[in-house]
């Protein structure tokens, strides 16, 4: 296979660069930047933080859904 720049030449929708609305990906690079200057420990804390309001949220969502009186 040849250089990514020739794969693009072909495709050029498929060009990162040529996505001008990656607003999740702007976000995800932002994040992913900003958490490379914690230490391990704390990164582990923030994704075990962030995995338990996932975990709550999803539980409120399913009790939203199950609840006849909403």
């Amino acid at each position: 296979m040849g250089e990514w720049s020739d794969y693009f030449e072909q495709f050029p929708d498929e060009d990162p660069a040529n996505q001008p609305d990656d607003r999740a990906g702007d976000a995800l690079r932002a994040r992913v930047a900003r958490e490379a200057k914690y230490s391990p420990e704390l990164l582990a804390k923030m994704a075990e933080d962030r995995k338990l309001r996932e975990e709550a949220k999803a539980r409120g969502a399913a009790s939203r859904a199950s609840d006849p009186t909403a």
